[in-house]
């Protein structure tokens, strides 16, 4: 007995090819605009998480130990201090390439970083850096859990994350070692 090959393999493989590409397409197309469909960020380490690993966006976690070994002989004890108390630093950047990135950082991704920092549990520095720029701080007890600078450079995005147990009057100390200029005296 002889066995005729199916209708569906024989006539219609372009049709299949054809679906498969079309479903390939789609789901990357939503898999490119998951971003978008992720709630609003509550917290900053959410919102690093939240785009971290998303197109267009850079992101690092600085090893506190590593920073301290390679600089610390250059580094007063005040700095050195600074450094003992900080448990985490993370970087997160975003350059985007085209108008429709441009737009996204505009309408989305800076007024989404305003609203985690909004909150009462975050106080402002002044800070007299690059424009686009500003410093939040997150304080317990007389001591500052969190610090974020963050805002839009240039044509693109950064926000720097540092967390630790850390005093505000070595946290100035320390960038005004990086810029005179760069904070109030008076903090």
């Amino acid at each position: 007995m002889t066995t005729t090959p199916s209708v569906l393999t024989t006539t219609y493989p372009f049709k299949n090819y054809i679906l498969f590409l079309f479903t390939a397409v789609l789901l990357g197309a939503q898999a490119c605009s998951s971003t978008s469909k992720l709630p609003p960020a509550q917290t900053s380490l959410e919102f690093y998480d939240k785009y971290r690993n998303q197109a267009g966006f850079k992101s690092s976690s600085i090893p506190v130990g590593l920073v301290t070994r390679i600089i610390g002989s250059q580094l007063d004890d005040s700095t050195i201090a600074m450094l003992q108390g900080i448990k985490s630093i993370r970087l997160l950047s975003y350059a985007p390439e085209n108008n429709k990135g441009q737009r996204f950082l505009t309408n989305r991704l800076l007024p989404e970083i305003q609203n985690v920092y909004k909150t009462p549990s975050y106080s402002s520095l002044p800070l007299n850096g690059p424009a686009g720029l500003e410093l939040k701080v997150k304080e317990d007890q007389q001591k500052v859990k969190e610090m974020a600078v963050f805002g839009q450079r240039r044509n693109g995005f950064v926000l720097l994350l540092v967390e630790g147990n850390m005093d505000q009057r070595m946290i100035q100390k320390v960038l005004q070692k990086i810029d005179p200029d760069l904070v109030a005296k008076d903090l």
